[in-house]
């Protein structure tokens, strides 16, 4: 039995749909805390949920630091020229492409490095983008998940059965925020 972890269970999803239940905004940014904007997201997210339907979901590329979080630490990119130049670099690479590619791989990283404009892609099993949406058009998340990996996945999923589109956008991107535990747990269950 060597092979099995302890996992403490929490209620995540249960903690999710009271975030987005107390959400006061026309669209909200399903996001995991450890994940940083570049610095010139914002700016363009506002011109992109302009156009946004209420069927469709803004899927925002997310890449992570290869190393302990010390080369971000002195210079995060604040748009996705920089970011590019530390993916070139091998100072960055997309989330999750070392342990678990089905998570993100929908995304199409070698396309979104040269796009200009939005693309449409389809939904993959295991698929966990992180999106922005129309708060009032997002389902809840399932709350019978109470620890970690697939609750994401289920959620995205879900609204892919329920006709949402997603759209990756071109210039917006998050980065990953090195910590021990997501380093230590990172195989935990793959």
């Amino acid at each position: 039995m060597n092979h099995l972890r302890v996992m403490t269970f929490y209620p995540i999803n249960f903690l999710r749909n009271l975030a987005l239940n107390g959400t006061s905004t026309r669209f909200v940014f399903v996001n995991d805390i450890d994940f940083i904007p570049c610095r010139e997201s914002y700016k363009r997210l506002l011109k992109y949920t302009k156009k946004l339907k209420k069927n469709q979901l803004l899927v925002i590329p997310a890449f992570e630091e290869l190393s302990n979080g010390t080369r971000l630490a002195d210079q995060f990119p604040e748009n996705k020229n920089a970011l590019m130049k530390l993916w070139n670099e091998e100072a960055v690479v997309p989330f999750h492409f070392t342990d678990f590619m089905p998570g993100h791989n929908a995304t199409n990283y070698k396309k979104w490095s040269r796009a200009k404009n939005p693309y449409q892609i389809k939904w993959t099993k295991w698929y966990e983008p992180y999106v922005v949406g129309y708060t009032a058009e997002l389902p809840k998340y399932n709350q019978q998940y109470v620890g970690r990996y697939e609750n994401k996945a289920e959620h995205v999923a879900e609204m892919y059965a329920r006709g949402f589109e997603l759209l990756v956008l071109p210039d917006v991107c998050i980065v990953h925020v090195w910590h021990p535990r997501a380093a230590r747990d990172s195989n935990m269950y793959r």
